[in-house]
């Protein structure tokens, strides 16, 4: 049972737990209600179905990620070099507390792949992380920590940054004989290294 959480956060929550429990195809609303303690009707009327559910939950992991990767950049706020660092780790810390929320986003990638609703959800995830990763580079660039980059540069520079992320990501979430925080480190120093190349 989830605690100290408003209703329709508890369902959240526990769609999460039996979504992992159970597989996101074989969970019934029923199963989430019984985990939340709460009535079969209660979650009908927050979601009129599964689906309207599961984007819920995609969204409270999206948000999750969000509040992540801001707290991260606050604490690092005044060493301009120490972002990209602090951006990176806490992403892939995240990853290293939620693995058994992997399957979600995995299904999360599914659906964005042929579903409309799921696209526009990663559309927003993607611009979130690409607008983190251009305004840390734009602040080392002014620092001049690494070099000027063109607009141009610059938008591929973001788009190898987020690329790599997310590869690695998957890598280590599906890896069990190094830990994440390999993959956290490789990551940096390739990204270190690229961006130090730039003429």
């Amino acid at each position: 049972m989830v605690k100290n959480l408003s209703k329709k956060e508890k369902i959240i929550k526990s769609a999460i737990k039996c979504f992992n429990e159970t597989g996101i195809e074989q969970t019934k609303i029923v199963d989430i209600a019984k985990y939340a303690e709460v009535n079969h009707s209660l979650v009908l009327y927050y979601f009129p179905n599964i689906k309207d559910l599961g984007k819920a939950v995609i969204e409270s992991l999206i948000d999750e990620l969000n509040q992540s990767t801001i707290k991260a950049l606050e604490k690092s706020e005044q060493n301009s070099k120490a972002l990209l660092k602090s951006y990176i780790d806490s992403t892939f810390l995240l990853v290293k507390k939620n693995k058994n929320k992997f399957t979600i986003w995995l299904h999360f990638y599914y659906k964005a792949s042929h579903n409309q609703e799921y696209q526009d959800l990663n559309q927003k995830v993607r611009h979130q992380g690409k607008e983190r990763i251009r305004s840390i580079l734009l602040s080392l660039s002014e620092k001049k920590l690494i070099p000027s980059l063109s607009p141009e540069l610059l938008e591929e520079s973001t788009d190898l940054i987020l690329g790599l992320m997310t590869g690695n990501l998957i890598i280590a979430m599906t890896e069990s004989e190094k830990p994440t925080s390999y993959y956290s480190d490789q990551t940096y120093k390739i990204v270190e290294k690229y961006l130090l190349s730039l003429k």
